[in-house]
């Protein structure tokens, strides 16, 4: 399990593991065909499988696109599924600022409200890293909309 996981984390792992399980068993996918589809290892599949990880930002963008499903959906966040396309995301140091500027919110007020740390804020607007699953939820949460609007997925 993450180490660093806590009680709301621990909710979407098991929502995601539940989700991801029923949409890989409907896709008769093997896991090295899941694996080379999202660009993992077979190890990372069946650790989605057990509920021991949530795939990184990429990987889960992946999942979404592969299953055709919103993020929400795949994290439990919704019940609503709809087999429907979504744009490819951009860049998501590009993303955070349209985002920033779209809500009309202060990186200040995003680090404080969101609980999310400015150097981490820095990098995702570097374009250094991108956010993790639970920081995607948590800028959802904040911006009042999806986790695929949040990504870029979603207009």
């Amino acid at each position: 399990m993450c180490p660093h996981i806590d009680e709301t984390d621990m909710d979407l792992l098991a929502n995601f593991k539940e989700r991801f399980a029923e949409r890989f068993a409907e896709s008769a996918l093997t896991p090295a065909e899941l694996a080379a589809h999202i660009g993992v290892t077979p190890t990372s599949v069946y650790r989605y499988l057990e509920g021991k990880h949530i795939p990184p930002f990429a990987e889960f963008v992946k999942l979404a696109d592969l299953f055709r499903c919103s993020g929400d959906y795949l994290l439990g966040l919704t019940d609503e599924y709809a087999a429907i396309p979504f744009k490819a995301p951009p860049p998501f140091s590009e993303q955070i600022r349209f985002l920033l500027q779209h809500f009309g919110i202060s990186e200040y007020a995003l680090h404080k409200n969101a609980e999310i740390s400015r150097s981490l804020l820095h990098t995702w607007k570097k374009g250094a890293t991108c956010p993790s699953v639970p920081n995607l939820v948590k800028l959802a949460a904040l911006f009042g909309c999806s986790v695929d609007f949040v990504i870029g997925r979603e207009s």
